[in-house]
């Protein structure tokens, strides 16, 4: 809901957020509560299939669904979607930041 949206805190200014939520990615990305940081990566689909975002980073730390958060780098996987057959989604988003 709208609370959670509110609720996001951004390691960017509002200028910034303003942008990166503008269009139909940015849409999704304002409505999964999903941050923005210096550094967002995001992933959008159009179906119910799990597709999964992936990062390797300078440290050789590789940020994915089954490792979220960089030890080093900072980076973060903070929305993961279509990850359980209980919440699909035919919009889904995926994001990394830092």
């Amino acid at each position: 809901g709208s609370a959670s949206v509110e609720a996001t805190t951004h390691s960017v200014n509002a200028a910034v957020v303003d942008t990166h939520h503008q269009g139909e990615m940015g849409e999704r990305l304002r409505l999964a509560g999903a941050r923005v940081g210096r550094l967002t990566c995001s992933l959008m689909w159009h179906n119910t299939d799990d597709l999964d975002l992936h990062c390797m980073t300078p440290f050789d730390e590789h940020i994915h669904w089954n490792n979220k958060k960089g030890k080093r780098c900072g980076g973060h996987l903070d929305v993961d979607m279509n990850a359980s057959d209980r919440n699909l989604s035919s919009m889904p988003i995926e994001n990394i930041v830092w």
